[in-house]
């Protein structure tokens, strides 16, 4: 009995070059799908971050907005979280009102700028921005959030 050694060419299979191939494009697929999970948790992050700035100005839009027209923190000029005094007098850190920190950590900075309304009679303009802390001192930092409101002069 004597065996040819010519190939049969009714068996079928893959070649080495079309298995290389296959896996260099499934490489490919699961780098681009890894790339796009790092891109998607860097804008989660990013829009957290923006959540929570624009939470904070809301909740110090609503404390100036409490306050009475002649509160010295509604006269014109520029102020900073510094200068709010939401809950001065309390000595438990548990009732401190604190927006711009996250476990008592700063994390943001405030900023509002009150002027006269010339559009309205007996209006103030209140422009809030808030910063993240890490970038308040870049030469270019935009607000994380920016809220603008009209406060009146006559009292609540």
């Amino acid at each position: 009995m004597q065996q040819s050694m010519t190939p049969i060419r009714s068996q079928r299979g893959f070649t080495l070059l079309e298995v290389t191939m296959a896996l260099a494009v499934l490489g490919i697929g699961i780098m681009s799908i890894v790339a796009l999970q790092t891109r998607d948790a860097m804008y989660n992050n990013s829009s957290r971050r923006q959540t929570l700035a624009y939470t904070c100005a809301m909740g110090v839009m609503e404390y100036l907005r409490s306050l009475p027209s002649t509160d010295s923190q509604l006269n014109p000029g520029t102020y900073s979280e510094d200068d709010l005094e939401i809950n001065k007098d309390c000595k438990d850190p548990a009732c401190k009102y604190e927006p711009w920190k996250i476990d008592n950590i700063k994390v943001y900075s405030i900023k509002w700028t009150v002027v006269q309304n010339a559009d309205v009679v007996n209006t103030k303009k209140i422009d809030l921005e808030i910063y993240l802390e890490s970038e308040k001192n870049k030469s270019g930092a935009k607000p994380k959030s920016t809220i603008t409101f009209t406060r009146s002069n006559a009292s609540i």
